[in-house]
């Protein structure tokens, strides 16, 4: 089928190289998956001291959010003043919230449902130490890195294309399944940040995966303009 198409859109920048070798000479456009314009993302001034963590998502078995809970109680986070903030809905909820008052956590992890104004998420994220995605990761790490916000990630899942934000920085890795490894490293976070770093980050996300930067593939596709993407498959500037 793409051979006999003009070009290709692709869902990310990583899918470039392969494509082009793949059909030598055919056009490939970037329509990277996204969810703000670049003026929704924003990021707070503020060095902290930082006061939660966040985990923005479904709440559903594939999803993992006991192996947060399980790791963010063995951390040292909450004796520092950090709570765990779990934000989304799904049918694990109650089976969730039963395993905090099991394991005593009551205190320092709160449930607060679904949030899907980009205000109200922007405000959560900029009273983050970082996030995480203890499941696969798709464009939750978008929203947190667009944010400025680092994200902890299981290694050894099913992960979507997004992933590939990883490579601008912001992202670390833990044992997948394993609440020990993530309470390492809760433990070696610090409570007060950098902000120059979240702009760093959030310039970045901006550049790279900004509905605008979506938007802007798709138009280069339908125009056959052509999109300045370099070897690595990604936009020059980067």
């Amino acid at each position: 089928m793409r051979r006999l198409a003009n070009g290709t859109i692709l869902y990310g920048y990583d899918s470039v190289p392969f494509a082009r070798s793949e059909v030598p000479g055919a056009s490939v456009w970037v329509a990277p998956n996204s969810l703000y314009s670049r003026d929704d993302l924003t990021v707070s001034a503020s060095n902290g001291p930082y006061t939660s963590v966040l985990y923005v998502g479904r709440l559903v078995a594939e999803k993992k959010v006991d192996v947060l809970i399980r790791g963010f109680l063995l951390s040292d986070l909450s004796a520092r003043g950090v709570r765990l903030l779990i934000v989304g809905e799904g049918g694990e909820r109650a089976r969730l919230v039963a395993l905090v008052s099991e394991l005593g956590g009551d205190a320092v992890v709160s449930f607060l449902g679904q949030v899907s104004e980009v205000n109200e998420l922007r405000h959560l994220y900029e009273d983050a130490i970082c996030s995480v995605s203890p499941g696969y990761v798709g464009l939750s790490l978008t929203q947190s890195l667009g944010f400025g916000v680092p994200m902890l990630v299981s290694r050894d899942e099913p992960h979507s294309p997004e992933l590939e934000l990883a490579r601008i920085g912001g992202v670390s890795f833990f044992d997948t399944d394993s609440p020990k490894s993530l309470a390492g490293l809760f433990n070696d976070l610090q409570i007060q940040g950098n902000a120059a770093s979240r702009q760093t980050t959030n310039s970045a996300v901006r550049d790279t995966y900004s509905a605008e930067a979506m938007a802007a593939g798709i138009t280069s596709a339908l125009r056959n303009t052509h999109q300045e993407l370099g070897a690595d498959g990604w936009p020059t500037n980067q």
